[in-house]
């Protein structure tokens, strides 16, 4: 206005938010005041409040969309092309620069406002945002847009989740010169579109219909002859790559790569049993078992839930084929009779497999069963009692623990089942770790220990104290009384003994260094 004062005709059309000549964005609104200036006002620079709009109203930089429309505006005004080009960018920038998050608008259509400033301004941004790299940040919007209706309302149906995007590609930006458009939308499809694509989505191509290569899980099911449970567990093992996704009422949609199916079935047809593989391994169910829980035998599909037959991959451990000094003794008489804890059996297995007991194991020819393989007996017994002689004891059976606790075998039980002190349960029954001993010692005392520790009887201080033990014979029915440490804090009636004593005795039990002791 300042070069000649006079409304230009391009002004007037509502895509157009930058002046073609000076690289501007358009401004409509005093830049003092904020308000909105007439007609008038613009022609003669000056604003209602009186600031001449003239001085530093010099608006900012326009995009490179901006400047495009407008030149294609100017053009089309002074007759230099037709109009067709500035419409196709009018049009891709009032229906796409709607789709700037992936809360898609539900009428694109229609848009009140289009013709203020501030609103055609913000179309043409995000419009040129999404064109300046493209297709990368179109296919960010539609990730976004996918994992948006996963947390929220699920639906496996294109027209559904890309409802509005879907209209506006294939019916209102319809023409040739958007078709750029459909082609980015339908390469995103091939790769990240979870659902089923088939001859009701009319719109889409026939080459991107029939190269998306997604089953439900029922066709998959049809196809390999297997069970609906056998696939939902290798599914979730992740031993085949699928898309599960979860509905509103929480019902579970599975969609695989066809391609994948032949691998799939011939994984499901060489997977065993648990019986199977206890016949080609010649070990006992039980010795299998632990294997498989020690991470020596690999699984197709686990059984998380215990259902289900067990999916044990066919590829079975085996001993290399060597000759063995005698005495010798098959590993399965080994891990049956003699008598090894859980984890020795499973440190003898995982030896013989492939680590320090190749030297003194071996089978009479390749491809032998494990549990047929051939041990030196002499040179086995050597390795266990020096493994246990350099081994620390790591845990306590319940009797152990009650005799560092000072209390009967049978009060231990009693604690053990109520939670008291906790303990894990294994091969070898209850095992209580050192730190659970130290842990019950620091929080816990017993009746007994307070009575002895003032000279009295446990009946006379149990009516003296006030406090309310956490169990004993009135309260839960444990043969004795314990009271929590905590609880009798600031007592009076009788002084709470130190735990130090025990915690040192359980620890030097245990092969853990204490106070006193000399260092490693």
């Amino acid at each position: 206005m300042r070069d000649r004062a006079y409304l230009r005709q391009a002004w007037q059309l509502k895509a157009v938010t930058a002046c073609s000549k000076h690289g501007r964005r358009l401004t409509d609104s005093c830049h003092a005041c904020g308000s909105q200036v007439a007609a008038f006002g613009v022609v003669d620079l000056r604003c209602s409040c009186g600031v001449q709009l003239g001085e530093g109203a010099d608006g900012s930089a326009c995009s490179e969309l901006e400047m495009v429309l407008a030149k294609a505006a100017a053009r089309a005004l002074a007759r230099q092309e037709t109009s067709s080009t500035f419409d196709g960018l009018s049009r891709l920038v009032l229906f796409m620069g709607q789709f700037n998050s992936p809360t898609f608008p539900q009428k694109p259509g229609k848009l009140d406002g289009f013709d203020r400033l501030d609103l055609a301004c913000s179309l043409a941004s995000s419009t040129d945002r999404l064109l300046s790299s493209w297709p990368t940040q179109f296919d960010s919007l539609l990730k976004e847009r996918l994992e948006h209706v996963r947390n929220s309302s699920f639906s496996a149906r294109l027209p559904e989740v890309f409802g509005p995007l879907y209209r506006v590609l294939y019916k209102r930006l319809a023409g040739a010169e958007f078709q750029f458009l459909r082609d980015a939308f339908e390469a995103f499809l091939r790769e990240h579109w979870w659902g089923l694509l088939c001859g009701r989505n009319r719109r889409l191509s026939a080459d991107t219909v029939g190269g998306h290569r997604r089953v439900s899980r029922k066709h998959a099911v049809r196809e390999l002859g297997l069970t609906e449970g056998t696939l939902k567990r290798l599914v979730q093992s992740k031993a085949v790559r699928a898309d599960v996704v979860s509905g509103p009422s929480g019902r579970q949609f599975t969609f695989l790569d066809e391609d994948e199916l032949p691998q799939l079935r011939d994984m499901a047809k060489a997977a065993l049993t648990l019986q199977q593989a206890s016949e080609r391994l010649a070990l006992p169910r039980k010795i299998v078992r632990q294997m498989i829980e020690s991470k020596l035998l690999s699984l197709v599909a686990d059984r998380s839930n215990s259902a289900g037959a067990w999916m044990i991959s066919g590829e079975l451990p085996r001993i290399p084929a060597s000759s063995v000094a005698p005495p010798k003794q098959a590993l399965r008489s080994v891990l049956r009779y003699w008598r090894l804890t859980d984890k020795e059996r499973m440190s003898v297995v995982a030896g013989a497999v492939g680590g320090e007991l190749l030297s003194f194991a071996g089978t009479s020819h390749d491809g032998e069963a494990l549990g047929h393989a051939c041990i030196n007996v002499a040179a086995l017994r050597h390795w266990i009692e020096a493994a246990r002689a350099t081994q620390a004891k790591t845990d306590f059976t319940l009797r152990e623990a009650a005799r560092d606790l000072g209390i009967k075998e049978e009060v231990a039980y009693e604690l053990a089942r109520r939670g008291l002190l906790r303990c894990a349960r294994t091969g070898r029954g209850a095992r209580v770790a050192p730190d659970e001993i130290a842990r019950f010692a620091e929080a816990y005392v017993s009746l007994a220990t307070l009575a002895k520790g003032v000279g009295t009887s446990p009946r006379s201080l149990l009516s003296k104290l006030g406090v309310r033990p956490v169990s004993g014979p009135s309260i839960d029915g444990c043969r004795q009384y314990f009271f929590s440490r905590s609880d009798l804090k600031g007592s009076t009636t009788c002084p709470v003994p130190g735990t130090t004593g025990s915690r040192q005795r359980v620890l030097k039990n245990s092969g853990q260094p204490v106070s006193g002791d000399p260092q490693p």
